[in-house]
């Protein structure tokens, strides 16, 4: 089952995979709802995914948006902590 056993789960597929928006308005709308899940405030690992949406939103193309989202991925896997739904 997809996101089944995680501790905290973010639907960001709407936006994620919308072609129909421009690069920022869909990098934008997936720092924002990343932002307001309850895993930004999670003790656990939010500062640190805090910092890192905060470089997702400086970023200026697919590439460097690539090279942070995973950075992300990687801290939402460590221990299964947060489901990341882009699908």
């Amino acid at each position: 089952m997809r996101g089944g056993a995680w501790r905290h789960k973010v639907d960001v597929s709407a936006t994620f995979k919308n072609e129909d928006l421009s690069f920022e308005k869909r990098r934008d709308g997936v720092v924002l709802r990343l932002r307001s899940s309850q895993a930004a405030i999670d003790g656990t690992n939010g500062e640190e995914l805090i910092m890192l949406l905060e470089d997702l939103a400086e970023t200026t193309d697919t590439v460097e948006f690539d090279s942070v989202w995973d950075d992300i991925y990687n801290l939402a896997d460590s221990g299964k902590w947060l489901w990341i739904d882009t699908i």
